[in-house]
Parts: C-alpha cells; sequence; structure tokens
C-alpha cells in the first residue's frame, strides 16, 4: 500500500468515522436532555465542541499536505491521534454515560498536542512544540483539578478554546492562492 493510498484511508474513511460518531454522539446527548437550557451549562457540551473543532483543524491540516510528505510514520501518529480523541469522547461520557470521567478525559487530550507535533515534524512541516507543550500543559492542570476544583476547569477550557485559535490561526491555509502553512 503506497503513501497516498494511506492517506486516502484517513482522509476518506477513518477520520469522518470519528467525526461523525463524536458529532452523533453529541447531538444525541444534547438531544436527551431533560431541559433547553442544560447543553448550555454543561463542561461536556464545550469539551465535546472543543474535539468536533479540532479534529476538522486536524482533518484540514492533513488534507492540505504537499504530495509526497504524507508518511507510513503520519498514517501511524494519525491513528493514534484518532484514538486518543475517541477515548476523549467515552470519557466524556458519550458513548456510555458509565464512562463519564474529566480527569481521565484531560489525561488523554494531553496526548493529542505532542501527537500532532511528531506528526507535523513526519509532514516535515513546524511541529509548534511551544504550543503543544502549552496545550498539554493545560490539559494535564484541568486533569488535575477536575475532581478537587471543578469551576477551575472552566477557566483551563476558555485557555483551551484561546490555543485552539491560535492553532487554528497558524494551520489553516490562508489566501486565495490556498498556499498551505506547511510549505
Amino acid at each position: 500500500m503506497n503513501r497516498d493510498s494511506l492517506r486516502d484511508i484517513m482522509l476518506f474513511l477513518l477520520y469522518p468515522a470519528i467525526y461523525g460518531a463524536g458529532l452523533v454522539w453529541t447531538l444525541s446527548a444534547l438531544a436527551g436532555v431533560d431541559r433547553w437550557w442544560e447543553p448550555f451549562v454543561s463542561l461536556r457540551t464545550y469539551l465535546a465542541l472543543w474535539l468536533l473543532i479540532f479534529f476538522a483543524a486536524c482533518f484540514n491540516v492533513s488534507n492540505n499536505v504537499p504530495d509526497g510528505r504524507y508518511t507510513v510514520w503520519s498514517f501511524i501518529l494519525d491513528l493514534l491521534e484518532i484514538a486518543a480523541v475517541f477515548l476523549c469522547f467515552v470519557f466524556l461520557g458519550y458513548v456510555t454515560a458509565k464512562q463519564n470521567d474529566l480527569s481521565a478525559m484531560f489525561w488523554i487530550l494531553a496526548t493529542v498536542p505532542p501527537l500532532q507535533g511528531l506528526w507535523n515534524h513526519s509532514v516535515k512541516g513546524d511541529p509548534l512544540w511551544g504550543l503543544a507543550v502549552l496545550t498539554s500543559a493545560t490539559c494535564v492542570v484541568a486533569a488535575s483539578l477536575a475532581d478537587q476544583i471543578p469551576y477551575a476547569v472552566w477557566y483551563l477550557l476558555g485557555l483551551l478554546y484561546a490555543l485552539l485559535y491560535i492553532y487554528i490561526n497558524i494551520r489553516i491555509p490562508k489566501g486565495s492562492d490556498g498556499a498551505s502553512p506547511l510549505v
């Protein structure tokens, strides 16, 4: 199997499968609330939305990798990232309600930025290690505080959204020529 086939499998099968599952789980949970306002005050809702936005940005970045740069190593790192995102949805309680564990979700999420950095390195892009370390550190602090000081996690979630905004503005192609920031 050549590199382009691996990239096609990732972009047209695996990414959409996990993204679609996460979207359906999130929408199903939102539809099943007792009071209309519950999703607007639920940390789970905002974490799921963050995961969906992040995963969409990762798809966009993968889709814009120049030909010949996607390797078997890139594919393996993508698989690990997909597994981590899936586990985040599991520990948010979207797959089974029994697994609702914010601390575990944040510990797993802390692995994603370094995986993303390694992936960017594997496609000869800028790994953005500073952003990866700051995002992972935020997740580790959130994991540590999730059970003891739950309200602090809201502030950390705000920081995660700010870091995601920075990541998207760095990674998503700009301009009319559609040039990728990876080039």
